[in-house]
């Protein structure tokens, strides 16, 4: 019995995490229209609306959102480091964006949980002392 409430909660958390990715693609088709695919140094997106900054935001906020449930849920146990290390690549990688990492700086300790925060934190300086 302990053991099928234990496939419950993991099949439970998985749902929540294709719920939170789902929401994340969604919002990235929105915004793809932002970004210059054929400027690579176009990153920092300085000349957008109000209303595209807006759509930004939100999607920064499900975004990260997504990333987080992963996180708690691998610190829970029902998230294996595999699944994990894949999401968190990701994570890495937006680092290489001026504006999403100037938007986390901004936002991250108002909305995330701190661990999760500090681990993002720790990850990008990780990275950037490798760089250097």
């Amino acid at each position: 019995q302990i053991q099928q409430g234990s496939k419950t909660i993991q099949a439970s958390n998985l749902s929540t995490m294709v719920d939170a990715m789902s929401a994340m693609h969604d919002t990235n088709k929105q915004i793809l229209g932002f970004f210059d695919p054929s400027h690579s140094d176009n990153r920092d997106l300085t000349d957008i609306s109000d209303g595209e900054t807006f759509a930004i935001h939100i999607h920064c906020v499900q975004m990260f959102l997504g990333f987080e449930t992963v996180f708690l849920f691998h610190l829970n146990g029902t998230v294996d480091d595999q699944y994990f290390n894949a999401r968190m690549r990701t994570v890495k990688r937006i680092n290489t964006y001026p504006y999403f990492r100037h938007w986390w700086e901004e936002w991250a300790e108002d909305l995330y949980d701190e661990r999760f925060v500090e681990y993002v934190n720790n990850t990008w300086s990780e990275m950037e002392r490798s760089d250097a």
